[in-house]
């Protein structure tokens, strides 16, 4: 049989791909010689004709080939044959849309035929005597590797019992991985699985006993009683429970003559009709399950209303509905929940009774509430004038500082021209008629005119820088693009030994007044430049910002030689300087702080130790409003 498939697979793949030649050859004709053989027909080319029916002669199993024009003209090739294996192939030969001949082919599978039957007798007679040695020796190898231990295996199968799982099956052989090994294998797999499902059974068996048990004194602990109720007759089974809570024991409950009856009366009229409507509900299976808290007003024990709550839901077995009812005693429950609103009731009348005392309070608080009103207002107004006079005692000490700082320079001033006004008194009484005036004298004179006129415009610009500049608007600020910008402009001022950094967050940004905020920080480093660094001296100067929830921090700190702990006590009040004697005013921090304090909204600090350098730390809102500013407060007294 196996001889016989195969031979006949071989035939027919030959076949197929004979077929699928003289396929090819006739798509290839169609494709490539009709058109040439339209063109020779319409130009009467005879030669051209024959060569290309010689050409489609030589393709396989073509035996005749014969070209009919429309003129009745005929050119043929090759010898008609009278087999029965032969096939007519008609073509149209097409010249621009006109057929102008008809292309007449025979195709002889006789050749083929025989061909392929000379091949099935030579393949069977070779397969045959192949296949009877092969069979011969594929018997002894299969007596020899598998029978003998199908059969130990077929015996080992009809002798495996339950009781008998734990015995193994081995084969009589060397250890080798292939298939009666995978049988083996499963069959001991398959029998050990058993063995193992054969105890998870008997344990699940033990569970299940031990969870009714458990699930029976759930059900004791729970104070669950439990009924079916079969929905055809009304037959009623209940446990010990159920028949306890009303009242009965479990076999005078089955006594009754119609139990369910029974039990349906007891309920009180309200929930009885609501229950009953559940019932039909669960019957027709418009709802899944019901749950009620029932009132039964009476009981076999002791005639008292008593309380349930109760679920039901449909249980089917075959044709019979059952009606399952779970039944739990909260009389107790209940009688508590009444006395709770009982409580309730009193309290409310208690709660109105302390809502009158309390309104009469609130009454004698409002009453309070506008005396003391009145007495923050009359504070208030102490507060204002405690505060002018703070001012104005801030004031008067600033102009004793300035009277001070320009009564001394203007004083030598005058000093000076009494001086000049004298040598030249002397030499207008002088009779001599060129008038000798001493020049370094008098050059003397001039300079400490000059200074002293300098030091007193000094005061005055420091002054002047106390005053709010009225173009600065409020302004949203990218801060570390203007610290960039701010550093550009100054760092050419300052000595090449000295170095201006900055560091820090580069996404601040904060509402302030630019053109104040710039003046502040010129005080700063110029304070820095001035105090920090000797002449010559190497040092660095570094802008830090960052920021917290609510507030812009810039610290500006240097390298350089630092602040006493007495000058930081006093290092923003007017007029305090450590170079009075090199032309410091002491006016450049005070300024500052005032700046940072009243217009920019925030607040400033000195922290500085001896040799470790001056840090200055400004914290300005992130958020201004000109609320905060007193630069909205000067704009307004200008426009009054």
């Amino acid at each position: 049989m196996v001889t016989l498939i195969t031979t006949l697979v071989v035939l027919i793949s030959d076949y197929r791909e004979d077929i699928a030649t003289t396929e090819k050859s006739l798509q290839q004709i169609e494709a490539s010689n009709l058109n040439s053989l339209a063109l020779s027909i319409w130009n009467y080319d005879d030669g051209q004709i024959y060569l290309q029916l010689d050409g489609i002669l030589n393709f396989p199993a073509i035996s005749y080939v014969s070209l009919l024009s429309t003129h009745n003209v005929l050119y043929e090739r090759g010898e008609k044959q009278g087999s029965g294996w032969l096939e007519v192939i008609e073509l149209p030969v097409i010249y621009q849309e006109q057929e102008v001949a008809n292309l007449t082919m025979h195709i002889d599978f006789g050749a083929l035929y025989q061909r392929l039957f000379n091949k099935a007798i030579i393949i069977m007679g070779s397969q045959f005597v192949k296949t009877l040695f092969v069979s011969l020796f594929i018997l002894a190898l299969v007596q020899s590797i598998i029978t003998k231990h199908l059969v130990k295996m077929s015996e080992y199968a009809k002798a495996l019992t339950l009781d008998n799982l734990h015995k193994v099956l081995t084969l009589d052989r060397k250890p080798v991985k292939d298939e009666l090994s995978s049988v083996a294998y499963s069959v001991n797999y398959m029998r050990e699985n058993l063995r193992q499902d054969i105890i998870k059974r008997k344990q699940t068996e033990q569970a299940l006993n031990d969870n009714q048990k458990r699930l029976q004194l759930a059900l004791d602990t729970a104070n669950l009683g439990i009924m079916q109720v079969d929905m055809n007759d009304y037959h009623c089974e209940a446990d010990e429970r159920f028949a306890e809570q009303l009242g009965f024991k479990l076999e005078e409950f089955h006594c009754l003559s119609d139990a369910w009856q029974w039990w349906i009366d007891q309920i009180c009229e309200q929930d009885r009709d609501k229950m009953v409507s559940d019932i039909e509900k669960l019957l027709s299976n418009e709802i899944q399950k019901s749950s009620h808290d029932i009132e039964i007003i009476s009981s076999k024990v002791d005639n008292n209303t008593k309380f349930f709550r109760l679920m039901m839901v449909i249980m089917e077995h075959g044709s019979h509905k059952y009606l399952l009812c779970s039944q739990w005693d909260i009389t107790n429950q209940v009688r508590n929940q009444q006395d709770i609103e009982s409580l309730n009731r009193n309290l409310e009348d208690q709660i109105k009774e302390r809502t009158i005392e309390l309104q009469s309070s609130n009454q004698e608080l409002k009453d309070s509430f506008a005396k003391l009103e009145k007495l923050v207002t009359e504070l208030e107004s102490t507060q204002g004038q405690l505060i002018l006079k703070e001012k104005m005692a801030t004031l008067g000490q600033m102009l004793f500082g300035v009277a001070h700082e320009l009564n001394t320079p203007l004083g030598i001033c005058t000093t000076a021209i009494s001086g000049i006004e004298q040598l030249i008194s002397q030499a207008k009484e002088t009779e001599s008629d060129s008038p000798i005036i001493d020049a370094n004298e008098l050059e003397e004179y001039s300079i400490l005119i000059s200074n002293n006129l300098s030091r007193s415009i000094q005061v005055i610009k420091a002054f002047k820088a106390l005053n709010v500049d009225q173009s600065d608007i409020l302004d949203v600020i990218h801060l570390y693009e203007y610290l960039e910008d701010y550093i550009s402009h100054t760092q050419p001022e300052l000595p090449l030994a000295i170095n201006l950094n900055l560091k820090g967050d580069r996404d601040i940004y904060i509402s302030s007044y630019p053109k104040t905020l710039r003046k502040v920080l010129d005080i700063l480093v110029y304070n820095a430049k001035v105090h920090a660094f000797e002449d010559g001296q190497q040092g660095t100067i570094t802008i830090d910002i960052n920021t917290d929830s609510e507030n812009a921090i810039i610290r500006v700190f240097d390298n350089g030689k630092g602040i006493s702990k007495l000058e930081k006590q006093q290092i923003f009040d007017a007029f305090f300087t450590t170079k009075r004697n090199q032309g410091g005013l002491g006016l450049g921090l005070n300024i500052a702080y005032n700046l940072v304090h009243g217009v920019l909204g925030g607040y400033i600090h000195c922290d500085s130790g001896n040799e470790s350098g001056s840090v200055f730390i400004i914290n300005l809102p992130i958020h201004l409003s000109e609320d905060q500013s007193v630069v909205s407060q000067i704009k307004l007294k200008s426009d009054v």
